[in-house]
């Protein structure tokens, strides 16, 4: 599916009031029954994900993939991050899955695999998690106090510094400030579909370029940590053939993050 352009905004932007109550109420559950007191919003949901399901993250080279969700049975299950992806899209394929976990039961029953695309989506199911996702990252009362608090004239330089402090999407970001009435709807209109260098325009502001980068993690601990607890379950030709079937396949990701990664 392609990305969104402005053509579109006129239908999002009324189905995030359409969906807001409902979403906004599984932010506030989140927040207050299930994040990790302590942590991050981001790093937090990474633990409520590897606490009660699978996380795995890893690159894989169709950039136009976030994520899946494998659905089990068991409902314990499998999140995939695609981290070939730069950070900020990462993090909002992140809270994508969270909440089609919180959620389940509005997706297709039939269907246990669910993907996810690297870009805001159109589809109701799919706009409620883009949009959890954008209430998760950017918080109201911060993001309002945030953009206030910067002293720069031009918006652009405003909208960068905002996607660096909330880690979060572009086109994420201008839909969030125009919600918030803290940018126009010609902001919003004019900008939306410029196409930006994000590591530049941030190197050029003086930021770290770290949000709009590649991670390329590599990371099955969760496998691992599972194959070692059933070892004892297996006969020791059945743990080995799955250990050498792990081991290729790690080092097949770590090729493709660079070879930096040892199992």
């Amino acid at each position: 599916m392609p990305g969104l352009t402005s053509d579109e905004l006129h239908l999002i932007l009324e189905k995030n009031k359409e969906i807001h109550d409902e979403v906004q109420q599984h932010v506030l559950e989140y927040r207050q029954q299930l994040q990790p007191r302590g942590w991050s919003s981001i790093e937090g949901a990474k633990k409520w994900m590897k606490d009660n399901h699978y996380l795995l993250q890893a690159p894989i080279n169709d950039e136009s993939l976030g994520g899946f969700i494998r659905f089990q049975i068991n409902n314990t299950h499998i999140c995939f991050i695609n981290t070939r992806q730069p950070r900020v899209y990462q993090n909002f394929t992140l809270f994508h899955e969270l909440y089609h976990i919180l959620s389940t039961n509005q997706l297709n029953q039939e269907s246990t695999t669910h993907l996810i695309e690297a870009d805001l989506d159109r589809d109701l199911v799919e706009r409620s998690a883009d949009y959890f996702a954008s209430l998760m990252l950017m918080e109201e009362t911060a993001t309002i106090n945030f953009f206030n608090s910067l002293n720069e004239d031009e918006l652009l330089t405003k909208v960068f510094h905002t996607m660096k402090n909330f880690s979060s999407p572009y086109k994420a970001v201008l839909i969030r400030l125009y919600e918030l009435t803290l940018i126009s709807m010609d902001d919003l209109f004019n900008n939306f579909d410029t196409k930006h260098n994000y590591i530049k325009a941030f190197s050029l502001l003086g930021f770290d370029s770290m949000p709009v980068e590649k991670s390329l993690t590599v990371d099955f601990t969760q496998v691992e940590k599972l194959m070692a607890s059933n070892k004892d379950m297996l006969p020791d030709i059945a743990h080995e053939d799955n250990q050498s079937v792990f081991n290729d396949v790690y080092a097949y990701f770590a090729t493709l993050a660079g070879g930096n990664h040892a199992n």
